[in-house]
């Protein structure tokens, strides 16, 4: 391609107007109309200008909720090859038609929100001092849902709800996929927001409208993580064929214990570790499988309690219980007198605190850092409870209440385990 003498010279370009808007609803078979840029040149000679353009980096930057660029521009100028030209011609503008797609072949529709891209504009002479910026803002608005069936959400733990930011959740409801898909990445890749053909969305009071990070999907049951900031309020699920419609329950936090049986009742998806003096530790288990099903108090279960040996005196037995829901208290410490951890976290029975104060402490409590949502909270076991026999536990936390007047507090309960103290 032959260009003028004058494209030797740094041109100056400007693009009119600096802002575009478009608005989509969701699930809308129409796309937005384009819209048409108009670039023009002050070229001296008045000769044709030669120009490209390139999106902006921050579309492609995972954290903006983008898993794809939604600035359509035809070629020859088009976003694909960032290095197509055309002309400027003077004072006679380029048409540049610019489209929006917020919906790709190979990734979820963008869901309700805005979203900001950026096309930035160069002269085949570069001129650093001249970059014209084109910002496009795209606002997908929420569809008027046709809800096809119901879905719940509860704690991936308990399988209860209300639920709490940063805790695994399950969402519950029939003929959601014809087969199972786990992410294929583990902590701490970013979770995905479509996945398997099923995403997932909650909108609050306010209107906002938060996408949630999915870990696996079946046909009748989605794993997912409430996002940081999330409120109660409509959950919708969408497969593509098929809407589920519901709500969510959220609160600061929810204590939500797993179970080994994945039932939310009976035997405790924990482990034991017993610190000796002489500074070696064994690990008996809490559980064992057993082929011959058998009550745990509410359903039948091939999981038995293992009966376990506190030791000596002067071992120290601690029980370590995985959970979700619980790592918000940590945010309570140092206010309205939460001084301490067991401040804010008891486990106890029946309900006499066994396992705070002076006869048991936590030990500790808070995320696993290998794990998404996954929380643990070590206690330790007293003497004094050797021979007990079955034992029923639970995790009481202290939880943010807006609607509580003066004492902005209230306690929540986790659901009931048990262990077998020999």
């Amino acid at each position: 391609m032959c260009f003028p003498a004058s494209a030797i010279f740094a041109q100056i370009l400007s693009v009119s107007p600096s802002q575009l808007n478009f608005t989509y609803q969701f699930g809308a078979a129409n796309m937005p109309s384009p819209q048409t840029l108009a670039v023009t040149s002050t070229d001296p000679a008045n000769d044709p200008v030669a120009f490209s353009a390139q999106v902006g980096s921050g579309c492609f930057n995972a954290t903006t909720g983008l898993s794809f660029v939604f600035i359509d521009v035809p070629p020859p100028f088009g976003i694909a090859t960032p290095t197509s030209l055309r002309l400027a011609v003077g004072g006679t503008p380029a048409q540049v038609a610019v489209a929006v797609k917020p919906v790709s072949p190979v990734a979820a529709p963008l869901l309700p929100g805005v979203y900001s891209c950026s096309l930035a504009f160069a002269a085949f002479t570069p001129n650093p001092n001249n970059i014209p910026v084109v910002n496009v803002t795209l606002t997908v608005t929420p569809a008027p849902w046709q809800c096809s069936a119901p879905v719940t959400a509860v704690s991936s733990g308990s399988f209860n709800s209300p639920v709490a930011p940063l805790s695994l959740i399950s969402l519950m409801a029939e003929k959601i996929a014809t087969k199972t898909t786990v992410v294929s990445d583990g902590y701490p890749a970013v979770l995905p927001t479509f996945l398997g053909g099923v995403s997932a969305m909650v909108t609050d009071g306010s209107g906002n409208a938060i996408p949630l990070p999915l870990i696996a999907v079946t046909p009748g049951q989605v794993n997912a993580i409430l996002p940081p900031g999330s409120a109660s309020g409509d959950l919708v699920l969408t497969n593509g064929v098929a809407t589920f419609c519901g709500s969510i329950q959220v609160t600061p936090v929810s204590p939500s214990l797993f179970t080994v049986d994945q039932s939310g009742d009976g035997l405790p998806a924990a482990q034991v570790v017993i610190t000796h003096a002489d500074g070696s530790q064994t690990f008996p288990p809490v559980a064992q499988y057993s082929s011959t099903p058998v009550s745990n108090g509410k359903t039948m279960s091939n999981w038995v309690p293992v009966p376990i040996d506190l030791g000596s005196s002067t071992d120290v037995a601690v029980l370590e219980l995985f959970g979700t829901g619980i790592r918000g208290v940590n945010a309570y410490l140092g206010q309205n007198g939460f001084k301490t951890l067991n401040d804010v976290v008891t486990v106890g029975s029946g309900w006499t605190v066994l396992y705070a104060g002076s006869q048991s402490r936590a030990q500790g409590t808070g995320e696993i850092g290998s794990f998404y949502g996954l929380d643990q909270v070590n206690v330790v076991l007293p003497h004094s409870l050797a021979g007990s026999g079955l034992v029923s536990l639970a995790v009481k936390a202290v939880s943010y209440c807006a609607s509580c007047g003066s004492t902005p507090w209230q306690v929540a309960t986790s659901n009931t385990v048990q262990i077998d103290i020999q």
